[in-house]
């Protein structure tokens, strides 16, 4: 294992304006469905071709409308429709999707209610006042929605923390040649962290793939506080075909997999396990709010 003293290194500078999506409630809905997504349950609203899903936004804004197929027993895997929006009582675009069944995803309570992979329709909505429709065009096809506007936010500038305790260091650098330090860690390797609240720590995480490793591959996150286990989350990832590790080029770094987690008051130490079986590697990497550094020195 390797102990460092050392706490964060600077990742951002000012605070400054960024943007965000935000789910928006639609007025009028032709129905609601749960669609589990690793460990969390969304609601989704049901797109029909007769009956409108309706919502009313001001603009010039951005809305962005993620649409998933909910499969039938004998739907084959590769499955289409047709989103269709209308704009105050005028068609404004129509957008043929095509789409295959989600690794992560299924219908709430049904493991094997299979839901597509999501897809996206972006409509930008001009000045003034307007209302928006959304239908699927095929009767047979059973769609279901989440609508989310873009607003604009204020970030706050995050640095990334040095763990107490890893098992090693891992440059991984982007097709664009940015560089980015991260931390190993191994199921018979924790990663151990310590931090000062009150605070929020954004952990995210990548799956190791090794030359042998093809399609998409699961594991699991607990969240360990001493002996006690706070949380586990799961993910299904793909590896990047865009980066890699400078040190270890047999290995591709997975999709990057984040989370949250609320830090009450005082000093607590964490640990980070690999839950799900043996022999698994991944790494991870540990934001703070800037202004949280030296908080408790």
């Amino acid at each position: 294992m390797l102990w460092v003293t050392v706490l964060a290194g600077l990742m951002a500078g000012p605070a400054q304006a960024a943007y965000k999506w935000r789910s928006l409630e639609p007025e009028n809905s032709p129905g609601k469905i749960c669609i589990a997504i690793d460990d969390k349950e969304l609601t989704y609203h049901r797109l029909e071709d007769r009956s409108a899903l309706e919502f009313t936004l001001s603009g010039p804004r951005r809305v962005k409308i993620v649409t998933r197929y909910i499969y039938d027993e004998k739907d084959p895997a590769r499955a289409g429709f047709t989103v269709r929006v209308i704009e105050d009582g005028a068609e404004l675009l129509r957008k043929a999707i095509s789409t295959e069944p989600s690794d992560a995803a299924h219908l709430c309570g049904k493991t094997d209610g299979r839901v597509g992979q999501i897809r996206r329709v972006y409509v930008d909505i001009p000045s003034g006042k307007h209302t928006y429709q959304v239908f699927v065009v095929e009767r047979e096809r059973k769609v279901a929605a989440r609508v989310f506007r873009k607003v604009k936010v204020r970030e706050t500038p995050m640095v990334s923390l040095t763990p107490l305790e890893y098992s090693s260091v891992y440059t991984l650098q982007f097709e664009s040649g940015a560089l980015s330090e991260h931390y190993g860690f191994a199921s018979d390797e924790p990663l151990r962290f310590q931090i000062v609240g009150p605070t929020k720590v954004k952990v995210c995480t990548r799956l190791d793939f090794d030359t042998s490793m093809s399609g998409s591959q699961s594991y699991g996150i607990g969240v360990f506080q001493g002996e006690e286990q706070l949380r586990v989350h799961r993910y299904h990832v793909r590896k990047m075909a865009t980066a890699s590790y400078l040190e270890y080029p047999d290995i591709l770094p997975g999709q990057r997999k984040c989370f949250w987690l609320e830090v009450p008051e005082g000093l607590h130490t964490y640990e980070l396990q690999l839950v799900d079986g043996s022999g698994i590697r991944a790494t991870a990497k540990i934001y703070i709010p800037e202004e949280d550094l030296g908080k408790g020195r």
